[in-house]
């Protein structure tokens, strides 16, 4: 087992290596290199670095961890996770393709930029919103307020969406980008399911009141 505040470390790790994965991708669209990426490429990794660099920033200044710990392997996974996001981006045959200026391609591409704008904003706040709990009540209370108001688990719900973003922002061109938000689809709303339960029985009075909330996407489960 190792401590949560931990966390601080693979945000680094990723946003390291997925800064230096862009600066290699930026060299190789400025010359004849088969490597060379597309705009769309560089937009996703540039939102990813920024990404990688709030969440390292939130985890060192924002989250309170306390004295609780996480396996050890789930440290290992994360690392895992940040350095394939990257290496998957570039390596995506779609990495490569053009982007398209067509009218409905671009209205995708500024629509991922505004999910990923939005839904970074409410995972920080939200993020600050568990903070307050912890920082200030002596014992652990049920989050109000922003996103929390809509589902038990909106740091999970902002996680889908910003990879949800990376898709449009790629302009739908990178399968391994489809892939990788399926897989955090995924594996959010099992954790979801698991913090709802929990909520649930620590609180059965309380959730019960609140019984609107859904568990990971709001208005619909």
């Amino acid at each position: 087992m190792v401590r949560k505040s931990w966390f601080g470390f693979f945000y680094l790790l990723g946003w390291t290596w997925n800064g230096l994965v862009l600066v290699l991708a930026i060299l190789w669209s400025m010359s004849s290199s088969p490597l060379a990426c597309s705009g769309p490429t560089l937009i996703c990794l540039v939102c990813l670095q920024c990404h990688l660099f709030r969440r390292m920033l939130e985890s060192v200044s924002i989250t309170q961890f306390g004295d609780s710990t996480m396996h050890a392997a789930a440290l290992i996974l994360g690392t895992c996770h940040y350095i394939m996001v990257s290496l998957s981006i570039v390596l995506d045959d779609g990495a490569r393709d053009p982007m398209s200026l067509h009218w409905f391609d671009v209205l995708v591409l500024l629509g991922g930029l505004s999910l990923f704008l939005v839904a970074s904003a409410h995972q920080m706040t939200c993020n600050a919103i568990l903070a307050s709990i912890k920082s200030s009540a002596i014992s652990y209370a049920i989050p109000q307020g922003d996103w929390f108001d809509l589902t038990w688990s909106p740091l999970y719900w902002a996680e889908v969406l910003l990879y949800t973003s990376l898709v449009l922002l790629s302009q739908g061109r990178n399968s391994n980008l489809m892939r990788i938000a399926l897989w955090v689809a995924i594996n959010q709303s099992i954790s979801a399911h698991r913090a709802k339960a929990w909520y649930v029985a620590t609180f059965p009075a309380a959730a019960a009141a609140l019984g609107h909330r859904a568990t990971l996407i709001p208005h619909v489960w």
